[in-house]
């Protein structure tokens, strides 16, 4: 999820409440203006966070 300082905000709390039961993993938050300014280094932090998921 993209923002510019509200990182995750209440989206894993709101996603447990309207998806019981689910599992809700470790989520990631990029600032909007980094995808803009780095997205080289925004799909390095993906990689590594999707890596780490272990899916």
């Amino acid at each position: 999820m993209t923002h510019e300082g509200s990182g995750l905000g209440r989206s894993q709390s709101d996603l447990a409440r309207f998806c019981p039961g689910a599992e809700i993993g470790k989520g990631i938050a990029v600032f909007g203006s980094e995808v803009l300014r780095a997205p080289e280094s925004v799909e390095t932090k993906i990689k590594t966070w999707l890596a780490g998921l272990k899916l």
